[in-house]
């Protein structure tokens, strides 16, 4: 299946601290149009640590391994204008506040 479009999903990236002391980022985003039917979305996120974990909202994907940030299948997770992307990471929030990772969304169509 060709990747067809990529979406840099850049800024605004937001940054708390969890409880347990471990960087939480949150960004929204919206579902690509223009999708046909056969067609899906991934996520790829690079460079995450171990220990880190992603989800979509609210649906955990995967605990990671080192270096591993997916990709992961979120076309049935990503409806309609509000989706939020969460990584918690077992390391504390970054003293610049800046997203270390690069995200993309991917639409990938079916062959012919």
């Amino acid at each position: 299946m060709p990747l067809v479009h990529s979406f840099r999903l850049r800024d605004p990236w937001q940054c708390s601290c969890g409880d347990d002391g471990r960087a939480v980022w949150t960004r929204g985003f919206q579902r690509p149009t223009g999708l046909e039917p056969g067609d899906e979305l991934w996520l790829v996120i690079s460079e995450l640590p171990a220990g880190a974990t992603v989800a979509v909202n609210d649906v955990p994907l995967a605990s990671t391994g080192e270096g591993a940030g997916g990709p992961f299948r979120v076309h049935d997770l990503v409806t309609g204008r509000r989706n939020l992307i969460t990584i918690a990471e077992p390391n504390a929030p970054p003293a610049d506040g800046l997203f270390p990772y690069e995200a993309q969304l991917g639409v990938v169509v079916p062959e012919e």
